[in-house]
């Protein structure tokens, strides 16, 4: 099976070793075997591996590779299954190693299906429905088998930007531990990380229902424009209207920064740099805007060293940031 991995990985693999490999990750042991197989993959690449463009080709490889497989898989009802797990296995739109699967038994032989974004990375993945998701980094989204057939439920832990497609029939719906968002097609943001104490959905297109739990009905009907912030604590749920593109455009690469705490600044920057951070707590409440894009983790630290007064410094594995005295001096 390493030699079908190493393959996949290049994007060598044929039909029949896909085929091969989708079966072997059924085993209750495979997944850590692929997971260690594919570490030893990235750890042995060089900066010469793609050349310029490459991995761009390597991508469309691989769907071409996704569609070649599926014209022969969709005539057997018994793999029938198995194509969704596919859609996901080989649909990655944007494939890095940076994002990964698993799949498990649970109860009498469901089977579900994870995919998640590494910490740093944004993924981007089609559903066995042809529902488009982004991933933001240390995100995950879970579903299982019956996935577009006798439900369109995903759980999602971090944050996600879905593109949904429409089926009146089936409404499409995103699970936590404490709030459902209910679609039947459209374009919508939800943030729910279990560490955080808010969950936040931001609609772009359509109209989604938010259900808290233990709910049968929506308490709430949302229009395009609109963010919704429910916090878990209380219970209470907030709504307003936005320019939704900062909250969304972490898809795109670009980060927006505005007017927001330090304390939850750098878990912006957590997630995009994946580097641990620290506070001194007279500067956790310092606010910030700025936009990231492409620049630096020590180009963003030189700029909030500019516009606030604080010192960021190296300590060991972790940045931590301090009250620049000196600075606050200069201040009126």
């Amino acid at each position: 099976m390493r030699s079908i991995i190493q393959k996949y990985m290049e994007g060598r693999a044929n039909e029949k070793e896909q085929k091969e490999l989708l079966v072997w990750l059924r085993k209750k042991d495979s997944r850590v075997d692929f997971d260690s197989q594919k570490l030893d993959w990235e750890r042995n690449l060089n900066s010469q591996y793609f050349p310029k463009g490459g991995e761009k080709v390597w991508h469309e490889i691989q769907d071409h590779m996704l569609n070649v497989s599926f014209e022969g898989w969709q005539h057997s009802k018994k793999m029938s299954w198995m194509l969704k797990i596919a859609a996901v296995f080989l649909l990655l739109i944007g494939l890095s190693t940076s994002t990964w699967f698993l799949l498990r038994g649970h109860d009498g032989g469901t089977m579900y299906t994870s995919i998640m974004a590494d910490k740093g990375q944004v993924s981007k993945a089609v559903l066995p429905d042809g529902s488009i998701i982004w991933l933001n980094s240390g995100s995950e989204i879970k579903y299982n088998n019956r996935f577009g057939e006798g439900n369109r439920l995903v759980e999602l832990q971090g944050e996600a930007y879905f593109k949904v497609t429409k089926n009146a029939d089936l409404p499409f719906s995103v699970n936590n531990s404490e709030l459902t968002v209910r679609v039947f097609g459209t374009a919508f943001n939800v943030k729910a990380f279990d560490s955080d104490d808010e969950i936040d959905i931001v609609l772009e297109e359509g109209s989604v229902g938010l259900i808290p739990l233990g709910a049968k009905k929506a308490v709430y009907n949302m229009v395009p424009g609109q963010h919704a912030n429910f916090n878990k604590l209380n219970k209470k749920l907030l709504v307003r209207h936005v320019n939704t593109t900062r909250f969304t455009s972490w898809k795109e690469g670009i980060v927006n920064i505005f007017d927001q705490p330090l304390f939850l600044v750098i878990e912006r920057l957590e997630n995009r740099y994946n580097q641990h951070f620290e506070l001194e707590e007279e500067v956790k409440d310092i606010h910030f805007t700025f936009t990231i894009k492409n620049e630096s983790l020590s180009d963003i630290i030189k700029l909030m060293e500019k516009i606030a007064p604080v010192k960021a410094e190296q300590k060991e594995n972790t940045i931590v940031f301090r009250l620049d005295k000196t600075q606050k001096l200069k201040l009126p």
